[in-house]
């Protein structure tokens, strides 16, 4: 299985883009694990809650990966959710370093925040 992977800043199109290629390749779609928390929560994160918002990202995509298909498309990858915690937190658990570093993708898109940014709910600022 080759995984796909789309990686960039907030609100750059990474969900948008990754569901349009998941239908067309008819392959498992990897949503944002965070996004879904942040719903189900009703708050957005704090640094206590950066373990299991990663580890549920880790464990959606390996949960996916056992399908039968040639593709694995990923909304987001831990790369963006350690950036991220480094940015709103000023650290992150090593463990998640290194799963960012070592995590290995087939494919990596790199999406720019190129056009207007759309509020988001409670997840985006």
């Amino acid at each position: 299985m080759q995984k796909i992977a789309f990686i960039g800043a907030e609100s750059s199109g990474k969900t948008t883009l990754a569901k349009f290629v998941a239908e067309r390749l008819h392959a498992p779609f990897v949503p944002e694990f965070v996004r879904n928390w942040v719903d189900a929560q009703h708050r957005i994160p704090n640094y206590t809650d950066v373990n299991a918002i990663v580890e549920g990202q880790i464990s959606i995509e390996m949960q996916l990966a056992t399908q039968k298909s040639p593709y694995l498309v990923c909304d987001t990858t831990p790369l963006v959710n350690y950036v991220l915690i480094k940015h709103y937190f000023g650290k992150a658990p090593l463990w998640i370093e290194q799963e960012a570093r070592y995590r290995k993708y087939d494919y990596l898109f790199l999406m720019l925040p190129d056009f207007p940014w759309m509020p988001d709910g409670l997840q985006r600022e």
